[in-house]
């Protein structure tokens, strides 16, 4: 059998950013934190369409922001605990449901008759808590559109003294520059210029080191480099950041088996799905897992499923991540099978074509499998499929 590519998948999470304009909101707290907020907004968008708020309750702040157009809004609230020593605070971060959002809004009288709430985006990926130093920043991606790459985030600033406009500037400033590494190592990587890309995502980590996207974008790029002991690293910080994070979860599963780690990889994988079981890549990897650990019919169900998901995910090809071991030509022939028995006849070929390149050579029992019925009667099968 000869060695070759596995078909494993990274995956991102993260859209491009260009710098806008900002806003501030300031309070003060019971235990005497100050805080600041600055909302920055990518895109086109006027920055007036957003309405916002910053509503102080003793020890936390909530933050409720709404669309003026649609009605639509959204909010979040950050407690904060103080300490002694350097690292001052210890900041957690919550979603507010609906309800809550309502009730600020209605008790700041910004909204009287709140519409139905309707999404704004793909919403936020809030930080495990953290403790940080006085008048450290943080950068929060609120809301994310997927379809426009425009995102919105707050810059939040805390300190034992009041913040001030001027330093909150600064703080937006530097949390702009580093989204605009983050948009430069975009563009590297997708040039395939990962060292150069991997140096941009770190002067982003340098601004914004708990953003987890970072840090799996980061990930990806040594995963290509061939340097897996860096690359899971940031994929572990990644989940140690958003543990719930399936994206990280799946490429820590194409790490693992990269390495001939087939059932640490299938770990890995089903972590990812049970976070995000519509993510049809983790579906796909976990079925080159099971193809490696023998697990045939597992494998064809999980085949099954990335198909219903997402059928386009079957005809992607590997990325370059070696996993020696593993029997690609297994792979594709379910794959044929599947796209065969889903209509797809001119797939289905490429993949047997595919098969037979890295050492398929039973196409008798492609020729008896009634799901093989269209494909064996097209022309192009006969092509490579005689014996030699």
């Amino acid at each position: 059998m000869t060695s070759t590519v596995a078909a494993v998948l990274l995956v991102a999470g993260m859209a491009p950013v260009s710098g806008s304009g900002e806003r501030f909101a300031f309070a003060t707290l019971q235990n005497g934190a100050s805080i600041g907020f600055a909302l920055l907004r990518s895109g086109p968008g006027p920055q007036a369409a957003i309405g916002e708020a910053a509503l102080p309750r003793s020890n936390s702040v909530s933050r409720v922001l709404w669309d003026r157009t649609s009605g639509a809004y959204f909010g979040y609230r950050v407690e904060v605990e103080r300490r002694e020593g350097p690292q001052a605070f210890r900041v957690s971060f919550k979603a507010l449901d609906r309800g809550s959002v309502e009730r600020e809004l209605k008790r700041r009288g910004d909204c009287p008759d709140c519409p139905p709430p309707a999404p704004l985006g793909i919403g936020p990926h809030f930080p495990q808590p953290q403790s940080i130093n006085e008048g450290e920043a943080l950068t929060l991606e609120l809301l994310a559109n997927p379809d426009t790459g425009e995102r919105i985030f707050d810059v939040v600033k805390l300190s034992a003294r009041p913040v001030t406009a001027e330093a909150l500037h600064a703080a937006s400033a530097r949390a702009r520059e580093g989204q605009e590494a983050v948009q430069r190592a975009e563009v590297l990587g997708a040039r395939g210029r990962y060292a150069e890309a991997a140096e941009e995502y770190k002067k982003a980590l340098a601004v914004q080191p708990l953003d987890a996207g970072v840090h799996n974008k980061l990930g990806i790029c040594y995963q290509y480099l061939q340097d897996d002991a860096q690359a899971q690293r940031e994929y572990e910080r990644a989940l140690e950041l958003r543990p719930s994070y399936a994206e990280a979860w799946n490429n820590l599963g194409t790490l693992e088996q990269s390495r001939r780690r087939f059932k640490q990889a299938e770990r890995a994988y089903k972590k990812a799905i049970s976070m995000k079981p519509a993510l049809a890549t983790a579906w796909k990897n976990i079925g080159h897992a099971y193809v490696a650990l023998g697990r045939i019919q597992e494998a064809f169900e999980a085949y099954r499923e990335a198909f219903r998901l997402d059928p386009s995910v079957l005809e992607s090809q590997a990325i370059g991540i070696p996993a020696t071991g593993v029997d690609v030509a297994t792979q594709n022939y379910y794959l044929a099978k599947l796209l065969a028995l889903n209509g797809e006849t001119e797939k289905a070929i490429e993949l047997l074509r595919r098969a037979r390149e890295a050492g398929f050579r039973d196409f008798a029992r492609v020729r008896s499998d009634p799901d093989f019925r269209a494909v064996v009667q097209d022309p192009r099968f006969g092509e490579f499929s005689q014996p030699n």
